[in-house]
């Protein structure tokens, strides 16, 4: 397993593991890296890297989860990347897992999940298996009502709060 100091979310990344001293643990399709940024701080990264947007935009927001809820966050969403998060992104047992890897969610007593990856990794979190589920079915269901060139809005966290005055 290599050690890096910076990461971006590609094609190829199953999942983002907190570990130790706010070290993530990247679990990928034919490898494992150890980073030595938070998952946090990598998921920042990569949503900037991935999405188009102005220098202005870039300026005006200083980070992107800024919610407490459990909502996908679209890496790349022209390439249907995106990542749902297993607890509140602030918890630090929040595990990041890519979508589209999942084959199979099952639950292992009532508050382990076992998902199976379409490569057969397995990962056994923390987190009743409904949650990751319900996940699932939310990204599935918003997925239908949006296209890779306009994403729904609730799946892009910098568009959540709109003000009052400018929706009007």
């Amino acid at each position: 397993m290599r050690k890096v100091t910076s990461y971006i979310i590609c094609n190829q990344t199953i999942a983002l593991i907190p570990i130790e001293n706010g070290f993530t643990k990247i679990v990928k399709i034919n490898d494992e890296l150890y980073c030595t940024k938070s998952t946090i701080d990598i998921i920042n990264e990569s949503y900037f890297h991935g999405n188009d947007f102005s220098e202005y935009r870039k300026t005006a927001i200083l980070e992107i989860p800024s919610f407490s809820q459990r909502a996908p966050i679209p890496i790349k969403p022209h390439e249907n990347l995106y990542i749902i998060p297993s607890h509140n992104p602030f918890n630090r047992e929040c595990v990041w897992i890519s979508f589209h890897h999942i084959k199979k969610v099952y639950s292992i007593r009532s508050n382990y999940t076992l998902i199976i990856f379409g490569n057969y990794v397995v990962l056994r979190i923390y987190v009743p298996a409904d949650i990751i589920k319900d996940q699932i079915h939310k990204m599935t269901t918003q997925r239908r009502w949006s296209s890779p060139t306009k994403i729904s809005l609730w799946l892009d966290p910098l568009d959540r709060k709109v003000n009052k005055n400018e929706a009007e």
